[in-house]
């Protein structure tokens, strides 16, 4: 294990390193030394890349991790001073950029005002001992050496590749990271995005004048965004592994995640997209009061009836039928070339397929009308927000009753077959490829870290549900059986269904009106 990295090469072992991160406090003492030589060494060969990576510790303040970390940092200090400024500089800008969320309050206000540690860091070149997490003194205002890495794990990755980055034992060359990488400056700008949580969205500019927005998070716990969208790059590694599906081209779109202590951190903004209502909302032109007065009025009418059959038929027939139906002549009006109508049309069933059963074997919630983002330059259909996972929100006061989202208006974008066509189709290949590589993606989940531990807290979740059941609960979807936390439970997976028989399962509990109606009206489900 000691040789593991020199005999595969830092390059190749690089992937390895978040996973390293999340076993350092191993139980095991040879195993856990083993997992700090080899941090320690990557931290060696590619310290910006790795601290982005891992910085995050240092503010999580999980017992025992964090003195491990910083033994880690500590002893990599040791190999030469530049090595001592880089740690020093990254711990400093992680701060930063996570005050930013707190701080700015107003589209209105200026950056550098309101957090002045970002021109200290990327004007005046400079980091301020004091602000620190790990070796906090006084030395006042340090130099930075080279620069800060841009924030983002496509630009991370790339790097590492980067032909003439990184030296044999060379720290200078190792800490040299090419200006293309690096962080020029930063726009006064800013925007209070409208959510809960009130995110930030900043712009920074590179050293090659590339501009590149992120968005700055608060109070939301984003290890669950990073290690979802990790789990999605896993599941389009299985499908552009597959022939059949890599000609199709069958993969979902992902971003960058980068959490920057417990909560809070770094979402790389999604260019080109606009949220589902929106691309709704340009057609039925409906003004805000008067869709809180229909979904008001909706539920008053639906609480007043007894059974369900009832409310399905209520919804059915009224809140379905006073809902515009405009999906598809959204396609006709944004692409009017004819052969990128047919195209985006394609591309959005094909997307939406994907990432539903992606969705549903990991149990994702919450995919309301602003968690749903259209590429306007494909059609694609982009997930957000994956706070809720592993069934979440069918421990919410109104559960969600549906696997995934396909309401009448998703459905009418899809054409003339609908659910016939493209995404019926989509969607069985897509089970068929993780049915067949059921033992890549258990293995996989097996070294996730708690992700329901949110779960303790919820009264309305199982008391004894824990990490080890959700992973069973992946295994028993990808087999073939319709299982979640609380509406489909399951002990033995005795008769499991066939790939062309899940899918049309699934399709039928998407579309139920019985399970449409009982769906919190803010998720609109006529839409």
């Amino acid at each position: 294990m000691n040789n593991a990295l020199d005999d595969i090469g830092w390059r190749a072992f690089y992937p390895a390193y978040a996973v390293l991160t999340r076993h350092i406090d191993h139980k095991d003492d040879e195993v856990a030394r083993n997992i700090k030589i080899m941090m320690r060494k990557l931290i060696l060969r590619m310290p910006h890349q790795c601290m982005w990576q891992s910085a995050y510790l240092l503010r999580q303040n999980i017992a025992g991790i964090k003195e491990k970390y910083m033994e880690v940092l500590a002893d990599v200090k040791r190999n030469a001073p530049c090595y001592v400024t880089i740690i020093d500089q990254y711990d400093y800008a992680s701060g930063i950029f996570n005050q930013i969320s707190t701080k700015v309050d107003s589209s209105e206000c200026r950056l550098s005002e309101r957090v002045e540690g970002m021109k200290i860091l990327f004007r005046d070149k400079k980091y301020d001992a004091k602000e620190l997490e790990m070796n906090r003194r006084l030395d006042g205002d340090c130099k930075v050496f080279n620069g800060i890495m841009v924030p983002i794990r496509s630009v991370i990755d790339e790097s590492v590749h980067y032909p003439e980055y990184g030296g044999d034992n060379d720290a200078e060359k190792a800490c040299q990271l090419p200006d293309q990488y690096l962080i020029h400056d930063f726009s006064e700008h800013v925007k209070v995005l409208h959510s809960n949580t009130k995110p930030v969205l900043i712009e920074l500019t590179t050293m090659a004048g590339r501009k590149v927005r992120l968005i700055c998070k608060k109070n939301d716990d984003l290890t669950k965004d990073y290690h979802f969208n990790k789990i999605v790059e896993m599941c389009n590694d299985l499908l552009m592994k597959d022939e059949q599906t890599k000609i199709q081209n069958m993969a979902a779109t992902t971003f960058s995640v980068i959490p920057l202590a417990k909560h809070g951190g770094i979402i790389e903004f999604i260019e080109g997209v606009t949220p589902y209502y929106d691309t709704l909302d340009t057609i039925m032109q409906l003004k805000q009061n008067e869709w809180s007065g229909k979904l008001s009025k909706w539920k008053d009418e639906m609480s007043k009836l007894k059974s369900r059959e009832s409310r399905a038929e209520y919804f059915r027939e009224v809140a379905c039928k006073q809902t515009p139906i405009v999906m598809s002549k959204w396609f006709r009006i944004q692409y009017p070339e004819a052969g990128k109508w047919f195209a985006s049309r394609k591309q959005f069933a094909k997307s939406a397929a994907v990432m539903s059963i992606i969705g549903y074997i990991f149990g994702l919630g919450d995919r309301h009308t602003k968690n749903l983002m259209i590429h306007l330059q494909t059609g694609k259909c982009i997930h957000v927000d994956f706070d809720m996972i592993f069934n979440k929100g069918e421990t919410l006061g109104t559960p969600e009753l549906v696997p995934f989202r396909l309401t009448q208006n998703m459905i009418n974008g899809m054409g003339e077959v609908a659910l016939d066509g493209e995404f019926r189709t989509v969607c069985e290949q897509t089970l068929r490829v993780f049915r067949e590589n059921s033992y890549e993606i258990e293995k996989y989940i097996s070294d996730l870290p708690n992700l329901v531990a949110d779960f303790a807290s919820n009264k309305m979740a199982p008391k004894d549900f824990d990490m080890t059941e959700a992973k069973r609960l992946v295994s028993g979807r990808i087999r073939g059986q319709i299982m979640t936390v609380k509406l489909h439970k399951s002990k033995a997976i005795t008769y499991p269904m066939q790939v062309s028989q899940l899918t049309s399962s699934l399709i039928d509990l998407a579309t139920s009106d019985e399970k449409l109606c009982e769906m919190f009206p803010g998720w609109m489900p006529t839409l």
